[in-house]
């Protein structure tokens, strides 16, 4: 009888230790799976709030670039507004620029013309009164101041300036300073004429006389 007593008293003590283990054991796993639940559920919730900010942030980009876009689309064409504006005022500049010039043509045209209509004139020669006269007829006076009849003749074609033939200039050169010209055209005496047509040829040569022979000859 003890031995079947004391069999019993073990077998309720394995089987309380048993159901003891298992359910220590359920608890751990039950516990462990509520635990590993709420890790899944808080990663999703942080991969929730992470998909949130990204797309907070694309929107805030893209936002962003449009506004650049938009900033940049706006220089670009205020730019080309302001190239456009330059084109026109370069093109103002050169219409009135080429208006300008034309007025200038018509002027030296009409001062040229006012020249030739009127009384010819007399000057002392130069590379520039040389250059105006040859619009018209030009003659050359070789004068020298030490020579009377070269001052005599000065005296009376000053005195009959209004005489002097329509487009004729008188040119009063220096016979002692220009020898290139003396050599050019031969002369080797002073009170010496010399007719040169608008490229500088020589057209008639003569020496001595007056005014009204100056006049005669032209």
């Amino acid at each position: 009888m003890k031995s079947t007593s004391g069999f019993r008293t073990i077998a309720i003590v394995v089987v309380v230790v048993a159901v003891f283990i298992v359910g220590a054991v359920g608890y751990t796993i039950v516990t462990n799976s509520q635990v590993a639940e709420q890790q899944m559920m808080e990663k999703k919730v942080m991969v929730e709030k992470d998909s949130d900010v990204m797309m907070d942030k694309t929107e805030e980009m893209e936002n962003e670039g449009g506004v650049m876009m938009d900033n940049n689309s706006g220089a670009m064409i205020d730019k080309a507004e302001e190239i456009q504006k330059d084109n026109m005022t370069m093109d103002d500049s050169m219409t009135n620029k080429d208006e300008a010039m034309k007025k200038d043509d018509a002027m030296v045209n009409e001062a040229d013309s006012a020249m030739l209509d009127k009384a010819g004139t007399y000057t002392t020669y130069s590379g520039d009164t040389l250059a105006m006269a040859q619009k018209g007829r030009t003659v050359l006076f070789f004068h020298a101041s030490w020579c009377p009849s070269c001052r005599s003749v000065d005296a009376d074609i000053t005195k009959n300036l209004s005489a002097i033939p329509t487009g004729v200039t008188i040119l009063k050169t220096d016979y002692d300073t220009q020898t290139a010209l003396k050599q050019k055209y031969g002369v080797t005496t002073q009170h010496t004429f010399v007719e040169v047509d608008s490229s500088g040829a020589m057209v008639q040569k003569w020496s001595g006389g007056n005014f009204a022979g100056i006049a005669a000859k032209l």
